[in-house]
């Protein structure tokens, strides 16, 4: 389906209808000749993420697209790609957050092009995402300024760039493997000790609270608990640890550290009830006094630890399995870790940072000019909805 569109006046802004049919649209723009120097902003809203189609795709002449993907990756990665001739030029890797509004601004001369994004509403964003080895597969934790990562029989041990340090193929001890324990959660890092759930064949109590080294990545001490299920622990800054059954999850258990003994047994001190029931928990952190979790629906909740109250954060693609999460305050903000296991080749970690209303970020800038027109493609992928097209003409250099 077309719709044409004039812009007779250079620099006019057409509003458009913010609800489209779950077709794709193309709306052409005519801009009346070629330009060598101007600006043009598009204001969006992405209705949901997809697995492979872009959400926009501006074809700004016979040889130049710019592509907007709000993906989940691994293929294709989310983000905005310029391409000449089928050929790419430059690209960013990010990830738009479902029902935020945004405005691309690309802007051009003889010297240049330049693509950067506004943010309309304040809200999340995915950036940077990065593809991870299937090994990384069941939660992540930071401490002291270094990553631990879990797969499901496998602990690595990571420098913030991201280059393995260390890891233990074999982390479980013979005698729990015995009992039939092969399957570790997220875990969480505090006060020198890395915190893992350890899982039972066949989900059966008793889960595992356990502790490991972190120099070592060796088993120091664990302790059985009432529980089926453990996917997830969370420490809060009281070293208290907190952990949950996978699903139905209604309540929040609350465990002491110290507790976790030589092969004993550790009780609940606390359960906190929750005012909602949450399917399929797997992973958890702490941020603020705040507890973080990861759900198989894609959402990330926030808990407040004191009522069990609970509320939706943001949202995460959720064609795959969610898993761990940690949340980190960077710079003065938060930053929410959250893995996704793909079950192929690569799996997803999504670094969600929470932006104000107004937040810009240059994407990409290519060293030569792209002239557009006389007439300027959108073509809108539902359930995205275009909002408002800006167009100008700028005056040649003196």
């Amino acid at each position: 389906m077309e719709r044409l569109l004039s812009a007779l006046l250079l620099g006019a802004v057409i509003l458009l209808p913010a609800v489209l049919t779950p077709s794709s649209l193309t709306y052409t723009y005519h801009v009346g000749r070629v330009c060598e120097r101007y600006a043009l902003s598009i204001d969006f809203v992405v209705g949901g993420y997809s697995r492979a189609s872009p959400a926009l795709e501006i074809r700004l002449s016979k040889h130049v697209t710019l592509k907007v993907f709000a993906t989940s990756g691994p293929e294709p990665m989310p983000g905005v790609y310029l391409e000449a001739d089928g050929k790419a030029l430059a690209s960013a890797v990010l990830l738009l957050h479902p029902s935020n509004r945004y405005r691309l601004i690309l802007t051009a001369n003889d010297d240049f092009f330049k693509a950067g994004l506004a943010a309309l509403d304040g809200g999340w964003l995915a950036d940077p995402v990065r593809r991870l080895p299937p090994l990384y597969k069941q939660g992540l934790a930071f401490g002291s300024g270094l990553w631990y990562f879990t797969g499901t029989s496998i602990l690595i041990k990571l420098d913030r760039e991201g280059e393995v340090l260390d890891f233990n193929s074999d982390p479980i001890p013979s005698k729990l493997k015995k009992e039939g324990y092969f399957h570790l959660g997220d875990p969480d890092y505090w006060n020198g000790t890395l915190y893992v759930p350890v899982e039972r064949r066949g989900y059966l109590r008793p889960a595992v609270l356990a502790a490991y080294n972190p120099t070592t990545l060796e088993l120091a001490r664990y302790s059985y608990t009432p529980q089926d299920h453990m996917p997830w622990v969370a420490v809060d800054k009281e070293g208290r640890l907190y952990t949950s059954e996978y699903s139905p999850v209604d309540e929040v258990l609350m465990y002491r550290a110290e507790d976790i003994g030589e092969g004993g047994h550790a009780e609940p001190i606390r359960k906190v009830r929750l005012n909602r029931t949450l399917d399929g928990v797997q992973g958890g952190a702490f941020y603020d006094g705040k507890l973080y979790l990861s759900v198989m629906d894609g959402w990330i909740y926030e808990v407040d630890p004191g009522d069990g109250r609970v509320r939706r954060a943001f949202q995460v693609p959720n064609f795959y399995e969610m898993e761990g999460i940690e949340v980190l305050d960077e710079g003065g903000r938060i930053s929410c870790y959250v893995l996704v296991n793909t079950g192929g080749d690569w799996n997803m970690l999504y670094r969600y940072v929470k932006v104000p209303r107004g937040f810009r970020k240059t994407l990409l800038t290519v060293k030569e000019g792209l002239p557009t027109g006389p007439s300027i493609k959108v073509r809108v992928n539902a359930p995205t909805s275009l909002l408002a097209f800006n167009f100008s003409s700028l005056p040649p250099r003196p």
